[in-house]
């Protein structure tokens, strides 16, 4: 990040220090791109219906702000196979929300939603900076399938209010995305930031330059950015359910860095620091802290709360039994799924190979109902091969 902006925003931040304000925002993670050319502008506060597919009747949030916060990858095969497209297995199947056609790699977004402060008297509040980092934790005790890498992106244009009528400008006036941990297995991310100094020459605030905010309900959130996720090859050792899937699968956890969390006002002391929420839980903001604290202090470096605020698991498509194979012991979760009318989100990712959102006998590639699976693993010849 330019040097001299940070002086510039350390100093301002001084000078408003008693206007740093007290609110409880909340940043969430979801794998829907809220894209309003993507079929999928939905998330919202409330239940949508429609082009969501699977995510009305999952059992995180029903639909909600974060119902995305579980992504599925791929695991890459010895084939290629988490990117073959074809009759039997298209590249396009549930998620492919990144339009790669490759189930190996797959995008958290960073999503926040800033309230007013009931409790302030200031006005013309802005989100005067955003530091994150990325701590990420093994559910399980041994490693399998792997995270291979992450990579984080702030956005800093119009994108950043995915599809909310009049967003347009670059909210910060610096942004630094920041860089993989080094060494550490699965990967972490530190150091993403970025800074909003609301001042127009003259000088004179002016609160329009920035994040500000703004009713919920109906009205999308602010889009920070993404947490770019690519699998690990398969492994192969303790394929055994469900120990397999448990340390294949990991906790992801946002972090305050040393930026720290901010807002200022362009009056009014406010309140000393920024209280916040890392995702949701149904309707409400996660009241999660860090021991027993209910909410994130945006002003201490190293804050997290303590349970997690997103979760990536390395899963092959058809393991429905979670054992890190895909056989016959398969076909009944799958057969399960088949004569379920509302398939939910990891039903459909395990059970989606023609594309179309939903688990039906069109994926079977067969005429036996409950074959489809089995004949997956022989027909293309690898998919009990390892790695």
């Amino acid at each position: 990040m330019n040097k001299r902006m940070l002086v510039l925003s350390a100093a301002l931040l001084t000078i408003l220090s008693s206007t740093v304000m007290a609110q409880e925002s909340v940043i969430y993670l979801d794998v829907r791109p809220n894209d309003s050319g993507s079929g999928i502008r939905t998330i919202t506060g409330t239940i949508q219906s429609g082009l969501l597919g699977p995510f009305l009747n999952d059992t995180v949030n029903g639909g909600k702000r974060g119902q995305g916060q579980i992504m599925y990858l791929e695991p890459k095969a010895n084939d290629g196979w988490e990117s073959v497209n074809s009759a039997q297995k298209n590249g396009a199947s549930f998620p492919n929300f990144d339009g790669d056609l490759n189930h190996s790699t797959g995008d958290l977004w960073i999503y926040m939603d800033v309230n007013d402060d009931a409790g302030a008297t200031g006005t013309g509040d802005v989100i005067s900076s955003v530091g994150l980092d990325i701590d990420t934790r093994l559910v399980g005790a041994t490693m399998r399938n792997k995270i291979a890498s992450m990579a984080v992106t702030l956005d800093n244009g119009g994108t950043v209010f995915n599809s909310y009528p009049g967003g347009v400008g670059t909210p910060w006036n610096n942004k630094v995305d920041g860089n993989q941990v080094p060494v550490n297995d699965p990967p972490d991310w530190e150091k993403a930031k970025a800074v909003r100094v609301p001042v127009d020459p003259g000088p004179m605030y002016n609160a329009a330059l920035g994040i500000q905010p703004r009713a919920q309900g109906t009205v999308p959130s602010y889009r920070l950015g993404k947490i770019r996720l690519t699998a690990g090859t398969r492994n192969c050792t303790g394929r055994t359910a469900p120990a397999f899937t448990d340390n294949s699968t990991y906790d992801i956890y946002l972090e305050v860095n040393n930026l720290l969390i901010t807002r200022v006002f362009s009056n009014s002391p406010g309140d000393s620091q920024e209280n916040l929420h890392f995702g949701y839980n149904g309707a409400t903001s996660d009241a999660s802290g860090p021991g027993a604290a209910t909410s994130i202090n945006g002003n201490v470096d190293g804050d997290v709360s303590d349970i997690a605020d997103g979760r990536v698991q390395v899963r092959m498509k058809g393991d429905f039994n979670g054992d890190g194979n895909v056989t016959g012991t398969d076909n009944g979760g799958y057969v399960a799924a088949l004569n379920d009318a509302t398939d939910n989100q990891l039903a459909t990712y395990l059970g989606d190979f023609n594309g179309n959102n939903t688990v039906t006998g069109t994926d079977s590639g067969s005429s036996g109902a409950g074959g489809v699976l089995y004949l997956h693993s022989q027909t293309r010849g690898g998919i009990l091969s390892c790695p």
